[in-house]
């Protein structure tokens, strides 16, 4: 419930961008498949671009259209993947 709120306090303000840093790290399986479909609805519906950190490439390709892959501290810019028709 935390997560869905911080979620709403954010996209109040009405962002171009929305900055999520692992938000969904420390959720069971379930609720996070659950806010995956609910982050993927209300990027369609208010067009926020979401740039969003994850150690979980499942998490990455389920809510990713881009993926941006990092190298180990300094880090680098590896890999861009462009993700197209994934679904969970």
């Amino acid at each position: 419930m935390k997560q869905r709120t911080a979620i709403a306090r954010a996209l109040a303000l009405d962002p171009l961008v929305l900055l999520m840093d692992e938000p969904f790290a420390r959720l069971d399986a379930q609720t996070r498949n659950r806010l995956h479909r609910e982050l993927n609805e209300i990027v369609l519906r208010t067009h926020v671009t979401v740039v969003f950190v994850t150690r979980s490439l499942q998490e990455a390709l389920i809510l990713g259209d881009r993926v941006v892959v990092l190298g180990r501290a300094p880090a680098r810019v590896k890999d861009v993947v462009e993700v197209s028709g994934v679904t969970d």
